[in-house]
């Protein structure tokens, strides 16, 4: 069974691999806008096929009510977030997927998460929170693809949950593998 990293250093670690190889994979540079979330002259990274993009957020803390927690001498609560986004072809704006990875580890309202092996191999996964189709992508994963459908479990809970195996962190089939779960994203999305 695989572990969810809770600790910030090592989540760091791992977002750093995820973007070395992307950057060694993809190549290519630009600076683009993204689509949706108007997102403006961010550094992406891409090939032919797929494109990636990067970033810190520094977003506002919501409680299970989607309310703002406020409180701490007057300052509104934040988490640092690893916003990873993903999409089709150099030329295309359009945002297929985001891995959002926080920081701190905590955050179940965030899609991404990293997690290791008893041999500490590190992997990619994925909640399957997608827009309002989490049922279905996580559903679409169970029927079709159950080898995806993983046991993760967190430092904090002994309690076993279930995520999406998007890759392992490591070449050469980390883009084969990113690829496949946009694609299947993509079917979801369009259904």
């Amino acid at each position: 069974m695989l572990s969810i990293i809770t600790e910030p250093q090592e989540i760091t670690s791992c977002q750093e691999l995820l973007n070395e190889f992307l950057r060694v994979e993809l190549k290519q540079t630009d600076y683009r806008n993204l689509n949706p979330g108007n997102i403006t002259n961010i550094h992406t990274i891409y090939n032919d096929y797929i494109w990636f993009a990067h970033s810190y957020i520094n977003q506002p803390f919501k409680n299970s009510k989607n309310q703002n927690k406020y409180e701490n001498n007057g300052i509104e609560r934040t988490k640092i977030i690893y916003w990873n986004g993903f999409g089709f072809s150099k030329d295309n704006k359009k945002i297929i997927v985001e891995t959002n990875i926080v920081c701190d580890g905590t955050g179940s309202r965030y899609g991404g998460l990293f997690a290791k092996d008893a041999n500490s191999d590190k992997f990619l996964l994925h909640t399957g929170n997608v827009n309002k189709k989490k049922d279905s992508l996580q559903n679409w994963y169970k029927c079709n693809f159950p080898k995806h459908w993983v046991n993760v479990r967190s430092q904090q809970n002994s309690q076993p949950k279930k995520a999406i195996l998007v890759t392992a962190l490591q070449l050469p089939k980390l883009i084969e593998n990113i690829m496949f779960f946009m694609n299947q994203v993509d079917y979801i999305k369009s259904q």
